[in-house]
């Protein structure tokens, strides 16, 4: 009898070890938000984690070619060359979940910029992304009177701002001022192609044209912005990247931040 009622008490025990189980919390993912310092960068991410083993030495390549290229004006009262100390470090925010990046408004591929900060999206192309949105970035930061100035053309820091994205972070290193990259190969023919046509007079009149629409005006600016592009980076008899022209980027952006016109 005594037997039969310790097997009861165990049968009857037996569902609630096992329901006990089945309602153990889940678990929780590794880590938490990502917020990361380099000597130039603040990144932040929903969860704690870097989409490659060299990131970080990534964004500070790109940092010191764009510092090269561009000079700062923040740190030097006005001169090139300097840091973006002055204005902090550059912020950027990193998406591991498409669809959320997806749904976020002015995106261009796999980046956009809004106001102080890019966000880019975490995939295999992300140094691509940082590259190509991150000069912008470096701009507004080093040079904060552009932004307070309503008489330089869009085309202007455009033109400059694809100059200095004319980079790509691949195995360890930069690959500075190629024409090997499809993307600015192909955009350089296309220039030079319709410079050469009628086309660009038309477009020129059109430019400056009042009243034109939207569509077209925004198509000009962007043609100006890679004539901009081709004087820096590939003057006439020239190699891509060796045009003395690059050295006019540091005093013109100089100049315009501390409110000279443009002649």
């Amino acid at each position: 009898m005594a037997l039969r009622l310790a097997s009861l008490a165990l049968i009857l025990l037996l569902p609630v070890s096992l329901d006990a189980q089945d309602k153990k919390p889940p678990r929780k993912p590794a880590g938490g938000p990502l917020e990361l310092e380099t000597a130039h960068w603040k990144v932040s991410a929903a969860i704690a984690a870097v989409p490659g083993k060299d990131f970080e030495e990534m964004l500070e390549a790109y940092y010191e070619l764009w510092q090269k290229k561009a000079g700062s004006a923040t740190a030097t009262g006005g001169g090139g060359g300097g840091t973006t100390a002055a204005a902090g470090k550059l912020k950027l925010r990193l998406y591991y979940d498409r669809e959320e990046f997806n749904s976020q408004p002015n995106r261009q591929g796999g980046y956009f910029l809004k106001e102080d900060e890019l966000h880019v999206l975490a995939d295999n192309k992300y140094p691509y992304s940082i590259g190509a949105g991150g000069p912008r970035l470096y701009l507004q930061a080093a040079y904060p009177g552009l932004d307070k100035r309503k008489d330089v053309p869009p085309w202007v820091t455009s033109g400059i701002a694809t100059y200095l994205a004319c980079a790509h972070w691949k195995e360890g290193q930069l690959d500075i001022d190629s024409l090997k990259l499809p993307q600015h190969n192909q955009s350089l023919l296309s220039l030079q192609n319709l410079m050469k046509s009628g086309d660009w007079w038309a477009f020129e009149k059109g430019f400056k044209a009042d009243g034109r629409e939207y569509e077209i005006r925004r198509r000009v600016i962007d043609l100006q912005a890679w004539a901009v592009y081709y004087y820096l980076f590939n003057a006439p008899d020239q190699d891509g990247g060796k045009s003395a022209n690059g050295n006019l980027v540091a005093p013109l952006l100089t100049g315009l931040n501390e409110g000279k016109k443009m002649e």
